[in-house]
């Protein structure tokens, strides 16, 4: 089982606009420690549970 890259393009097409637009957001109003806590929370979520989905269906396509 291989993951390539072309398996994650949809991934960074989530992320890259999400990781440049919340800094600009947060310039002009400053987050509190909360929603910076929440936000990683998130950013990690997504990317575990992208990459668990990813894994899975290429488990059961070997098989």
């Amino acid at each position: 089982m291989t993951l390539k890259f072309k398996y994650f393009i949809s991934l960074l097409g989530f992320l890259i606009p999400t990781l440049i637009i919340t800094p600009i957001v947060w310039m002009f109003e400053a987050p509190g420690v909360l929603t910076i806590i929440g936000f990683t929370t998130l950013i990690i979520g997504v990317i575990l549970s992208y990459y668990m989905g990813i894994r899975g269906v290429l488990k059961d396509s070997s098989d």
